[in-house]
């Protein structure tokens, strides 16, 4: 148990390495990969809707306190949800074609991203449309770009 509690602290603190590093030099046009997001997909993935919660909303009160992301609270809000549904795959990388399940990663990925940017632009004079377009697509192709190929390195421990 206290293995496991040790490489999970250790994939949130590499995730928030990578985050703050690599995440302004590698951003095309203000669109960042969402490390926070490919670690607490990857721990509820192996550890459960529980744990996915929890991590996720651990790593969404780090994201906020250091000022990775926006509003306050909602990153927390955000991962939390992301956690819950991300545990739904426990056990089922495995059992389902790797089709079907980088498909339903990417709609995590797609949900998590239309909840935080309709948010945050909430009071901007921006439509809908605009936000998906210009937002959450991309950010939802580049972080699955980069869960992708985290999700083929990292071992697996389901």
């Amino acid at each position: 148990m206290l293995k496991k509690i040790l490489h999970t602290i250790g994939l949130v603190f590499l995730a928030l390495f990578l985050q703050v590093t690599l995440g302004d030099w590698i951003s095309i046009q203000d669109i960042r990969p969402d490390f926070l997001l490919i670690a607490v997909i990857l721990i509820a993935r192996s550890d459960g809707k529980l744990y996915g919660e929890i991590w996720g909303f651990i790593i969404g009160l780090i994201s906020n306190s250091i000022g990775v992301s926006m509003l306050f609270g909602l990153s927390a809000l955000v991962k939390t949800i992301t956690g819950f549904i991300s545990g739904f795959l426990k056990g089922s990388k495995r059992s389902m074609s790797l089709f079907n399940y980088y498909f339903i990663v990417i709609t995590i990925m797609l949900i998590h991203f239309i909840i935080l940017y309709t948010i945050y632009y909430n009071s901007a004079d921006m439509s809908l449309q605009y936000i998906v377009m210009r937002y959450v697509i991309p950010s939802t192709f580049y972080t699955s770009a980069f869960f992708i190929i985290i999700d083929n390195i990292l071992p697996q421990n389901e």
